[in-house]
């Protein structure tokens, strides 16, 4: 996900929405956990990739009620800020070469930007519980979208064919992904089907005590109207750009290293997972900007008051438009060590090639996804070494 990220200073919640009280602020120190009781503040980070995991045993994973979902997401959101494209699916090809390096770190809390690459990430991870925040607010509404979709579809045929408004083929729950985008496509686009939707998500957010604006009502019509009109088709545009990005249908359709299919579309086990967490309320969609001073500090000690672990914090490329002004970088890296990091946690970034190729860029990709573990990247924070983001990007990191 390519962000044209404004410097902002966001400190206000949701427009429209009631403030609960804001949490006390966490310290700027990282601290990672590796039992159940959350250590001091002012811990500081493991220097191994040691596995928490393996030192606890695992928690169920508790679900939240409606009540408590929205609760998240107006005390923690902040105002949202501008982003000039449509961003209604990712554009990184390259999501599932880190496969071997994040699969294991399962459980603990997730926090992920963007549309659908996260559910991929879950269906891998399975968090106790996940956060996907995003600058932009119709984000947010997007992600209302596929939490109705995901609660009302019981396989993939059928969240793809609402998704698209089309009626559902159908298959059997093992048919390849492919031959479900196929079904899908083939299907006539519903007009009324696209309607019914629209009001389900509004009585969704309704229920959840989330008011949608007359602005969210219209980028949710504007979503669901390209999603139906060019069903599998639909890819990310940018302003300004010629540049030919992965349909929908492609993306759902990549295979890892081992050549199987891992998006969360790849096969109806990954797919029930994402669902049963939707189902349960475990994703929380935020607004909120990763340099600002509002929703990742809340975030940060909302995690420490329910003593979980962040173990995976996928950035994509935002750090891309961090990185200037130094005050806006010098805030994200607060940002990022006022978090409970688990002793094995990972950043996951994403380097897009723009003319300039990443060392560890495959061929036949633009983009190049990485992982670098957290207590490596605060160390080499602290030393002021980065003059620029692509030196950010090149440092530490691996791809399998």
């Amino acid at each position: 996900m390519t962000h044209r990220l404004a410097t902002l200073s966001l400190s206000l919640l949701l427009a429209g929405c009631r403030a609960d009280p804001a949490p006390p602020a966490p310290s700027a120190q990282a601290t990672p956990l590796a039992s159940t009781p959350v250590p001091s503040a002012s811990a500081t980070p493991a220097a191994s990739a040691t596995s928490a995991a393996s030192a606890l045993p695992p928690s169920p994973a508790a679900a939240l009620t409606d009540a408590e979902l929205g609760t998240l997401m107006r005390g923690i959101s902040e105002e949202g800020g501008r982003f000039p494209s449509d961003n209604y699916i990712s554009n990184e090809t390259s999501f599932l070469h880190v496969t071997n390096a994040i699969e294991p770190l399962q459980g603990g809390a997730y926090i992920g930007v963007g549309p659908e690459q996260n559910f991929t990430y879950l269906a891998l991870l399975d968090p106790q519980l996940s956060f996907l925040i995003d600058i932009r607010r119709d984000n947010l509404v997007l992600h209302l979208l596929y939490k109705v979709l995901f609660e009302q579809s019981p396989d993939r045929a059928a969240f793809l064919a609402r998704l698209t408004s089309r009626p559902a083929p159908s298959l059997p729950p093992d048919a390849p992904v492919e031959r479900i985008t196929e079904a899908v496509q083939k299907q006539p686009h519903d007009r009324a089907l696209e309607a019914a939707t629209l009001q389900q998500v509004t009585e969704r957010a309704q229920a959840l005590n989330f008011s949608l604006s007359g602005e969210d009502r219209k980028h949710l019509r504007e979503a669901l109207a390209a999603f139906g009109k060019q069903g599998m088709e639909i890819h990310y545009t940018m302003e300004g750009s010629s540049r030919k990005y992965p349909s929908l249908g492609e993306l759902m359709a990549t295979r890892d290293s081992k050549g199987q299919a891992r998006s969360f579309l790849g096969s109806d086990a990954a797919y029930q997972r994402v669902r049963r967490m939707q189902r349960e309320n475990r994703v929380v969609p935020l607004v909120g900007d990763l340099a600002g001073t509002g929703a990742l500090p809340r975030l940060a000690a909302e995690l420490r008051r329910r003593q979980l672990a962040l173990r995976v914090f996928y950035v994509s490329n935002v750090e891309q438009y961090l990185f200037s002004p130094a005050k806006t970088w010098a805030q994200w890296l607060k940002n990022v060590e006022a978090m409970p990091w688990s002793s094995d946690g990972v950043l996951l970034r994403v380097y897009f090639d723009q003319g300039r190729a990443h060392p560890r860029q495959q061929p036949g990709h633009r983009t190049t996804s990485m992982t670098l573990p957290a207590s490596a990247f605060l160390e080499q924070s602290r030393k002021g070494v980065w003059k620029s983001w692509w030196d950010v990007a090149q440092q530490g990191g691996s791809t399998p």
